[in-house]
């Protein structure tokens, strides 16, 4: 067993190979911190989304996220995206909130 080196909880790295020194929740978190600045991560309230290619994607196409429904996301840089393939990872944990601060806003109206 070993100590996670970002919230101290133990862990048994044969769980998951290949990750070093963090448990799975804070490898899964730190990676999403790596694309903080990626035009496909969207935080909003709290919670981390990806948008996936392409943006409006084939309706018909199995996979997509939210089941295809459609969203208009407005980013603090201006953009504003219309989505119907987007991806929800789960709320920020606490110790990561400062790291992956909201950059965006769903507009009202958006989910159809």
């Amino acid at each position: 067993m070993y100590n996670c080196k970002e919230c101290r909880e133990e862990y048994d790295p044969n769980n998951h190979k290949g990750i070093k020194d963090l448990c799975f929740k804070c490898w899964f978190w730190i990676g999403h911190i790596r694309e903080v600045y990626s035009s496909m991560s969207v935080r909003v309230g709290g919670q981390h989304y990806r948008l996936s290619n392409p943006v409006m994607a084939d309706p018909e196409r199995a996979g997509l996220g939210h089941g295809g429904a459609k969203f208009l996301i407005e980013f603090e840089d201006g953009r504003v995206v219309e989505t119907n393939n987007l991806w929800h990872q789960g709320e920020i944990p606490e110790r990561f909130s400062d790291r992956l601060p909201t950059n965006a806003k769903f507009l009202e109206g958006a989910w159809r």
